[in-house]
């Protein structure tokens, strides 16, 4: 993961990202003609793949992605280039590499996914600023996979998406 990260640094696409880019952090008018984003506590500068795979990972499953990651990308390298060619002395830049940049970064978020997706989906509220990390895990893990649990359809589809992770991760020689 450390290595994925410090490699995308050196990217000519690195640029300001959001870092917890998921549909809760939107906030969409009624006629769904704009959208505001919120929570800016994570941004950083970094390589754009790391918000498109974390919104990705966490807000579509595998059978999504398989049907619409092709348009989904080249919908978001039309915004992204003209953006990008609005800074003085970037070479250009071809959908293919952009492409291949993206891809490069699909391990990052599938990592990062199977981290976060029992948080954001989780029915059950923690106020995260009483744990730390480790103990939320921990909280999470049994909520999720403790045998006295009752398995409701939230949970059902955090197990689901989980296992999906898992198997596009293995599919991706990630793990």
């Amino acid at each position: 993961m450390k290595t994925l990260i410090c490699n995308s640094s050196k990217s000519k696409l690195v640029t300001m990202i959001h870092g917890d880019f998921w549909k809760n952090n939107m906030l969409f008018s009624e006629d769904d003609n704009k959208v505001c984003f919120i929570d800016f506590q994570m941004l950083a500068i970094n390589h754009p793949a790391n918000d498109f795979w974390y919104f990705l990972s966490i807000c579509t499953d595998s059978k999504w992605r398989r049907e619409n990651l092709e348009s989904v990308i080249k919908a978001y390298f039309n915004v992204f280039i003209e953006y990008y060619a609005r800074v003085p002395g970037l070479p250009d830049l071809t959908f293919g590499e952009f492409r291949a940049e993206i891809e490069r970064q699909r391990p990052t978020a599938l990592i990062l996914g199977a981290e976060v997706l029992p948080n954001v989906l989780s029915p059950n509220e923690i106020n995260v600023h009483l744990f730390v990390m480790n103990d939320l895990k921990r909280k999470r893990a049994a909520e999720i996979c403790g045998e006295d649990i009752e398995i409701t359809p939230e949970i059902a589809e955090i197990r689901r998406r989980l296992i999906d992770l898992v198997e596009e991760a293995a599919a991706f020689n990630i793990i």
